[in-house]
């Protein structure tokens, strides 16, 4: 078995307005949180990415 796990899935920016009215941005989404938790696990772990710019149309 591997110790590299390639996580595939939507990545997102969760968007957090406080009560001041600020905006703050955050890369999140499940495959992301699921990477983050892998790495710190100690496993080595990537987020797939798919480049939409050259995809046949």
């Amino acid at each position: 078995m591997s110790d590299h796990a390639l996580v595939i899935g939507e990545a997102l920016i969760d968007a957090v307005r406080r009560a001041d009215g600020s905006l703050t941005e955050h890369p999140g989404g499940s495959p992301a949180n699921v990477a983050l938790g892998l790495s710190r696990l100690g496993r080595d772990a990537e987020p797939a990415h798919l480049d939409w710019r050259r995809c046949p149309r």
